[in-house]
């Protein structure tokens, strides 16, 4: 790619990473931005998906807003032999936003993490149950949030 294409990708990306207004011509404000009509937008990002410049368009649940109250990231010691396919597992569960392999510590083992978001400290209890039950781990520690200092997506520069 040369300099001037990743120039003009960045260019594209610094419109196209703003929120969408919830309106009936949603593309509208990026197609003015960006000096096209709305359905050059719509190809722009058709490209930008095929080539995997861009992974998805996609919106943002306010989970606790839309009452996913019971809230926490499960840390769980999985053998590293097990970690892609404790990773495929947990990616199928749909409580489950996000899950990472990290790397563990002599005094922190947890090689597994996981972001639960359920409606109640009930229902959250039942996915744990539902995780332990899936997955072979040694431990698992569950960690909510004490405070949240920052939460936004990532922007370009």
């Amino acid at each position: 790619m040369s300099e001037h294409d990743s120039a003009q990708i960045r260019a594209d990306m610094a419109v196209l990473q703003q929120p969408l207004p919830f309106t009936e011509e949603p593309f509208a404000p990026y197609a003015s931005q960006l000096g096209m009509s709305q359905e050059e937008v719509l190809e722009l990002l058709k490209n930008y998906i095929a080539d995997g410049t861009v992974r998805r368009v996609a919106g943002i649940l306010k989970h606790n807003r839309a009452g996913f109250t019971s809230n926490a990231m499960v840390a769980m010691e999985v053998a590293l032999e097990h970690c892609d396919d404790t990773g495929a597992r947990l990616a199928e569960f749909p409580f489950i936003t996000h899950c990472y392999r990290r790397t563990s510590y002599p005094d922190w083992p947890y090689t597994m993490y996981a972001m639960v978001h359920a409606k109640s400290p009930e229902a959250f209890n039942g996915y744990l149950e539902e995780i332990r039950k899936t997955v072979d781990c040694s431990s698992m520690v569950v960690l909510h949030s004490l405070r949240e200092y920052k939460k936004t997506a990532f922007r370009m520069a």
